[in-house]
């Protein structure tokens, strides 16, 4: 990890978060972007010791997914699942989120599940 890396773990995205979730009521899923987003947040603060912004001009993403079965999800429902944790992590980086880049792949099963994410400035902005 360098110095500009940052790593957080997030638990599995709530079920009312996926494309293909029925969450009944629309305050059960209101709810649960509230509490995913506050969360990204949270950690992405604890995680870098600081609510300090770090001023990177855009970041990198990299997000291991570890479901909490072996049946593997659906990668592009997975994927959507995460759009209120990025969200969370924009507001505490103070980078808007259209400027991420973004790598994911499939990690082993854990029990409940569990989203690693290492944050870092995105290099392809540095001029060769």
């Amino acid at each position: 990890m360098t110095e500009a890396e940052t790593r957080i773990t997030l638990p599995w995205p709530d079920k009312a978060l996926s494309p293909n979730g029925r969450p009944g009521h629309w305050a059960v899923k209101a709810r649960a972007v509230k509490k995913a987003r506050s969360m990204a947040t949270s950690a992405t603060w604890a995680a870098r010791g600081t609510s300090v912004k770090p001023g990177w001009p855009s970041a990198h993403l990299a997000w291991v997914l570890h479901p909490k079965t072996a049946n593997t999800p659906d990668a592009d429902n997975a994927q959507a699942a995460l759009k209120n944790f990025q969200d969370g992590i924009a507001d505490a980086l103070g980078i808007d989120d259209s400027l991420f880049t973004c790598t994911y792949a499939l990690g082993a099963p854990v029990k409940g599940g569990a989203v690693h994410v290492v944050l870092s400035p995105d290099y392809r902005d540095v001029a060769a």
